[in-house]
């Protein structure tokens, strides 16, 4: 089954995103903790399948606030969770896999994200 077909991902400015692949490298949008899980489910029945290795020790998840305010984007534009209400059910020691590594920052396509959006917008501003 395909990622995108197996979790509900994010909506933002009425789109649905799921996933992203970049070349050897793939982003899952989760917006629960059961969405993690199942795309771990399904990323490791694809490894079995395809003889591919998951790089364990890049695995990497980024807990965020998109506070969509903070950055001047109308609240009812997106519905990407705030960290406040994930922190209530989705803290560091619940993760279905223990190889999944819980970050501040999370670096993609040379742009780092944070768990606050003001302060990716300053850490990747025109300067950076």
């Amino acid at each position: 089954m395909p990622i995108e077909r197996g979790i509900d991902g994010i909506e933002h400015y009425g789109k649905r995103i799921q996933v992203r692949a970049y070349v050897d490298d793939l982003v899952v949008f989760a917006s629960s903790r059961e969405d993690v899980r199942r795309a771990c489910e399904i990323i490791l029945e694809f490894c079995a399948w395809t003889n591919a290795r998951i790089n364990k020790g890049k695995t990497k998840l980024l807990v965020t606030q998109w506070a969509a305010g903070s950055a001047g984007v109308p609240e009812a534009k997106s519905s990407i969770p705030r960290k406040s209400n994930l922190n209530q059910s989705l803290s560091k020691h619940t993760w279905p896999y223990d190889w999944i590594t819980q970050v501040d920052e999370l670096k993609i396509l040379r742009i780092t994200f944070s768990s606050e959006t003001k302060t990716t917008v300053k850490n990747n501003g025109k300067d950076s």
